[in-house]
């Protein structure tokens, strides 16, 4: 089972790069590191070029995780029984309405097209999961912006991006593909 030890080293590596980015200001700035801004995802409408820029994303990520000034260079393990220090978010791409509603009400932490913010992605699923959801991105939402991530959720009319509760590592194994 690749694909889970793989969605949990992301998630890992996703906690460590934006506890420490989440550090330097408002969501909207520092949440979206310029050097790994990947296309919207509303506008690209092929799934494997989804998994892709999200794959890339990750690359990336872990590459400066190790490399950037400044960066924790460490990523510390999270073992099964932890919970996790903030919430996952659901985003589903062709949902979207792009209203602008819980950009607003979130201050920033979600886009226009109510993505949110790139730093946070783990991985997109275009096949369906346990709980019969397929097709959306699964994103780390630092416990500093959960309250933002509340408002834009409240505001999105669609419910294209929905926040999970406290999660912990069998979410992830859930929500990653069999």
């Amino acid at each position: 089972m690749a694909e889970h030890r793989d969605a949990i080293r992301q998630t890992e590596e996703t906690i460590a790069w934006c506890t420490w980015r989440s550090q330097f200001g408002r969501p909207c700035d520092s949440l979206r590191f310029t050097w790994l801004r990947p296309p919207c995802l509303s506008q690209t409408k092929s799934e494997p070029e989804r998994v892709q820029a999200v794959q890339r994303l990750a690359g990336q990520r872990r590459a400066l995780l190790s490399t950037y000034p400044g960066s924790p260079h460490t990523v510390p393990r999270l073992n099964s029984d932890l919970t996790l220090p903030g919430n996952l978010l659901l985003y589903f791409p062709d949902e979207t309405l792009f209203d602008g509603a819980a950009e607003v009400a979130s201050q920033g932490l979600f886009d226009s097209d109510n993505e949110p913010p790139w730093d946070t992605w783990i991985l997109y699923n275009e096949g369906e999961t346990a709980l019969g959801w397929s097709h959306f991105l699964l994103a780390w939402i630092p416990h500093r912006y959960v309250s933002l991530a509340e408002a834009g959720v409240a505001a999105n009319p669609e419910g294209c991006i929905r926040l999970l509760p406290a999660a912990d590592l069998n979410m992830i194994r859930t929500l990653s593909i069999d």
